[in-house]
């Protein structure tokens, strides 16, 4: 039998993609490989569609044009990056653009109760001992709902015509349906 039925354990760990090429080519492959899940969340994820629902406000539209105006003058990469995961899994790139700012619109819409409780999450750690090791720990406190719609991307360099690398980095990231890896945890890969 399959080691997954084997070690039922294995079932619960995320697919892992091997993806490569500029940015629009990765979010491509990316979108593509988790069409279902990203259709699934964007029909079925509570919090996603209220935030959706702003887009349709005067104030939604703004913030929403204000948050792209920005991402394209300091992050173009990144927005052509998600161009693409939006047209790999065939949704509309301005609600893909959103998911990715779940956690700002939260907070710009907090009420005064909700700061008092805090808002609950990951949690991060480091630890820096004198003489010792540096440790950097992280845990994933995402929905359970979230366990199928999880993806480890490897992002591989790709070189382009006139010998330009990129992206400049090897990295490993822990991805979250409908978000660009680099969101939760990653890994740099140093091939030294």
């Amino acid at each position: 039998p399959p080691l997954r039925t084997r070690l039922p354990w294995l079932k619960m760990l995320p697919p892992v993609l091997h993806v490569s090429g500029a940015n629009h080519q990765v979010g491509f492959q990316i979108g593509r490989a988790m069409k279902k899940q990203i259709r699934d969340a964007m029909s079925s994820h509570e919090p996603f569609k209220k935030n959706v629902s702003l887009l349709e406000t005067k104030d939604g539209r703004r913030i929403y044009e204000g948050f792209l105006k920005a991402a394209k003058t300091a992050y173009p990469n990144y927005v052509e990056e998600m161009a693409g995961m939006a047209e790999g899994a065939d949704v509309p790139f301005e609600h893909l653009f959103w998911a990715n700012y779940e956690f700002e619109i939260l907070l710009l819409n907090m009420k005064k109760n909700d700061e008092e409780e805090g808002r609950k999450g990951c949690t991060t750690v480091y630890l820096n001992y004198r003489d010792g090791p540096r440790v950097l720990a992280h845990n994933e406190d995402g929905p359970a709902g979230e366990l199928g719609c999880l993806v480890v991307a490897h992002v591989e360099p790709y070189e382009l015509p006139g010998g330009k690398i990129f992206p400049e980095e090897n990295f490993v990231s822990f991805c979250y349906t409908c978000c660009l890896p680099g969101v939760a945890s990653s890994v740099k890969i140093n091939p030294y």
